[in-house]
């Protein structure tokens, strides 16, 4: 039976995907504009702003495992120290991604080079990691510089000459230590990868490795005689009947339900089989790890430990626990710690960790860093003295984890979701208790610091009112609560919405307003009276922003 080639078969099943031509205003009359195309098209690589690719221009090495990750669709990040990556550059979570699979490496400190030109045999290397390409022993003959190659590229530089994917100059050189532009990195990747499926049904036979990169692929009574590599974006959807694949799979996943129906006639590879070593800190006591250097030092403060405070990357950590922390925001919190001190803190970053802990770092005169993360009812102060090593807070921000133990259990959030109130929104459990009972009549007696309220009413009229109407309507019903404090108007899911802060007696009280239709939800938020001050306002708000009608 003749072999029908696979883009083929696909046409006689189903009207095949045309991707679109994003073509580079530089590259029409290059030597590697048809697959500077077909890249661009699956949106593996990005041009610039001015709609050139500058094809001839060196590729970083930062830029070069970018590419790799989009192919792979990698989604988890290294928590290693990595000293030359900081949070605020373009390939920070890119880096990290790329040594989570260990498709690069660092050297005996660390440092990955993200900046750095990116070499021939450096690019063979991280292509060999990732594909997972075949290895000989074999040694190449062809070139006159085979002796340029380092030691640690050898095996995989030799083995890419022999199947062809690395070919040499006009004057017999290979040039190991050159370093490749981003048309010949392309190139590079083209010769491994010669099929990169998407959305489609695939039958036949396929020549060559394959990526599947999009998700809705089927494959039905196919032959790869190359490797398959499966990336991220087409596991939850993949469909799999009659595969057969002559050498590896590469997977994220090993035990993927598609793993089982699959021939594989080689190897079963996950991106990363092996476990990162971490060089870090870890309290069991109060949940929290994160990662340092090997020249830093961590001490718990205890008040009555002695601590040599000239020691290098000195890490200074004391975790407090302390049941109001609950209705205390961050800023109370860090004010009581820097109350603590004779000398002047001054805040220069505040954000959250992960979703929920909010974090604020601080600097003195003299440079010395403290940084504070509120853990619900836990404050975590780390205070850092004579750092000596690259981006070491920022690691320590970027790296920490926090997990439960018997001392401490973590608040996480819950889904608030009710089909006949065609609502839905997350709120933190530990905090707050919905109380629905006006439409569904189930009484929630739970005592907790806060109360959310939630009456939906339809007014049949209510659309012949404009939205300054039913706002002056609402805030004749609110004032008589109390003092009407604030009023705010927005979109909800480009629904009409109106928030109130009301106070009486000293007491405040949030209330949101939301028409929908001939419907009106109203959401009332009460608590805690000093609660309400500190974090009562920021825990209705994260219910405002996660409504969903």
């Amino acid at each position: 039976m003749k072999k029908i080639n696979i883009f083929i078969m696909s046409i006689l099943i189903f009207t095949t995907v045309t991707l679109p031509s994003f073509a580079f205003s530089d590259t029409t009359e290059h030597w590697a504009n048809n697959v500077i195309e077909e890249m661009s098209n699956y949106k593996i690589i990005n041009g610039y702003e001015d709609n050139t690719f500058r094809p001839d221009e060196i590729m970083t090495r930062a830029e070069f495992v970018t590419v790799v990750n989009r192919i792979l669709a990698l989604q988890d990040e290294s928590s290693k120290y990595i000293p030359d990556i900081n949070r605020t550059d373009w390939f920070y979570s890119e880096i990290r991604k790329a040594v989570k699979v260990g498709i690069i490496q660092g050297n005996a400190d660390g440092y990955i080079f993200p900046n750095d030109e990116i070499t021939r045999e450096e690019a063979i290397v991280i292509l060999t990691r990732a594909f997972k390409l075949n290895q000989t022993t074999r040694k190449a003959k062809d070139f006159s510089d085979l002796s340029e190659i380092s030691e640690w590229a050898k095996t995989e530089m030799h083995s890419a000459i022999i199947q062809g994917i690395l070919t040499g100059y006009e004057d017999n050189t290979i040039k190991p230590k050159a370093s490749i532009t981003r048309a010949e990195a392309l190139t590079l990747i083209n010769r491994i990868l010669p099929n990169i499926l998407k959305t489609n049904v695939y039958q036949g036979l396929l020549t060559g490795n394959v990526v599947l990169y999009d998700d809705n692929i089927v494959l039905n009574n196919l032959t790869i005689d190359g490797n398959l590599i499966i990336s991220n974006n087409a596991l939850s959807t993949l469909k799999v009947n009659g595969v057969t694949v002559k050498k590896n799979v590469i997977i994220s996943d090993k035990k993927h339900n598609s793993i089982e129906k699959i021939k594989v006639m080689g190897n079963i590879y996950e991106f990363s089989s092996e476990q990162e070593e971490l060089s870090g800190y870890l309290n069991e006591e109060y949940g929290i790890s994160f990662a340092i250097p090997n020249s830093s030092t961590v001490n718990l403060f205890s008040g009555e430990s002695e601590i040599d405070y000239n020691k290098k990357d000195l890490i200074v950590i004391d975790a407090i626990q302390n049941e109001e922390f609950y209705l205390k925001n961050i800023n109370t919190i860090a004010k009581l710690e820097i109350d603590k001190y004779d000398y002047l803190y001054k805040e220069i970053e505040s954000g959250v960790i992960g979703k929920d802990y909010k974090y604020i770092l601080f600097t003195d005169r003299n440079e010395k860093q403290m940084l504070v993360i509120k853990r619900d009812n836990v404050a975590y102060v780390l205070r850092f003295y004579n750092v000596e090593s690259d981006n070491l807070i920022d690691n320590v921000l970027s790296t920490i984890e926090f997990f439960e133990t018997e001392k401490i259990i973590d608040t996480k959030n819950v889904v608030y979701k009710n089909s006949k109130l065609s609502l839905k929104f997350t709120y933190k459990d530990k905090y707050v208790v919905v109380d629905d009972s006006y439409n569904t009549n189930v009484i929630n007696d739970d005592k907790k610091f806060f109360k959310l309220f939630i009456q939906v009413n339809t007014i049949t009229d209510i659309q012949e009112y404009n939205l300054n109407e039913i706002k002056l309507l609402l805030s004749s019903i609110v004032s008589k609560e109390g003092d009407i404090k604030e009023t705010e108007t927005f979109k909800i899911m480009n629904n009409n919405a109106i928030k109130f802060k009301t106070e009486a007696d000293g007491k405040i009280t949030y209330s949101l307003y939301v028409v929908i239709g001939n419907n009106l939800y109203n959401l009332i938020f009460k608590g805690d009276e000093y609660g309400m001050v500190e974090v009562g306002e920021e825990l209705f708000n994260d219910i405002v922003n996660s409504l969903e009608f």
